[in-house]
């Protein structure tokens, strides 16, 4: 028979939930005095309630089955160590025979009044089959809570409801356990912001282009060019007409015209005003 611990470690707490042994453990079954303690914590409504302790085992809650009683009233002081002893399952005879067989789909089941408990998965190695398969299929935290109405809880969702109900501020009802992960909030938002970073960025290249011209199109481009050669046309045009009337103007006068209709010019005596001064003398 097991014997139990003569530790009275009294952790009060508003959840009944098994402490020890934690997910992922490995106790190896062995032929001497290894015992296997277990822990849990005790809510004040049950303390002066017994415990039933035992070892099942399964894929998951629905499909776990018991493979030894450990105690069926233990004292509910939250620590109870379970001793290696013959014919128990963390027992094998020094011929190789006895415990429990290799797997790391156990768990510790424990009953208080109405409600039962499970810790988390674990692993039992017994030297007598070789240890755990290579393609041992190892199932995932089992931690729940199994109250009176038949249902199962996840602890930490217990733990989550009994905060926000104590909680003068909390007024939610989800017991649904808080998330490790990103919010929602801060999912939108980290995709929010490169985007608008981006359209910004995009803004301001548009509004730089059309600040200097960068988007006018071709056929703008093609009406500006053809504007400006035809008005280098029209100043070349009139340059030539001007330059044409200039020399009509200052062509010097053919032999055959009369001296007083001969154009007067800087340094040179008109014939006519020759002619006149001869007669005044």
């Amino acid at each position: 028979m097991a014997k139990a611990s003569a530790s009275h470690n009294h952790r009060r707490q508003d959840t009944f939930e098994v402490t020890s042994p934690k997910p992922g453990d490995t106790i190896a079954v062995t032929s001497g005095d290894t015992p296997l303690v277990i822990q849990w914590s005790v809510p004040q409504a049950i303390a002066d309630k017994t415990v039933y302790i035992a070892l099942v085992q399964g894929q998951n809650v629905s499909s776990l089955s018991t493979v030894e009683t450990v105690n069926a009233s233990a004292p509910n002081n939250g620590s109870y160590t379970w001793y290696s002893e013959y014919n128990n399952a963390l027992y094998t005879s020094s011929t190789g025979r006895g415990g429990a067989p290799s797997g790391c789909n156990y768990t510790i089941s424990l009953k208080s009044w109405t409600d039962e408990i499970f810790s988390g998965y674990f692993a039992i190695l017994n030297p007598n089959d070789g240890g755990l398969a290579t393609n041992a299929t190892c199932p995932q935290d089992v931690g729940v809570l199994r109250p009176s109405n038949g249902t199962y809880e996840p602890i930490s969702s217990r733990s989550a409801s009994s905060s926000a109900t104590s909680s003068p501020t909390g007024g939610g009802s989800d017991p649904s356990p808080a998330s490790n992960g990103f919010s929602q909030t801060t999912l939108i938002v980290a995709i929010l912001v490169p985007i608008v970073v981006l359209l910004l960025a995009f803004g301001s290249l548009l509004w730089l282009a059309l600040r200097r011209g960068w988007l006018v199109r071709p056929a703008r481009l093609q009406t500006n060019a053809r504007d400006a050669s035809a008005g280098m046309k029209g100043t070349s045009e009139f340059g030539n007409d001007v330059a044409g009337q200039a020399g009509i103007l200052w062509q010097r006068p053919a032999t055959s015209q009369a001296p007083s209709e001969l154009p007067a010019r800087n340094g040179e005596v008109h014939q006519l005003y020759g002619d006149e001064s001869r007669r005044a003398l």
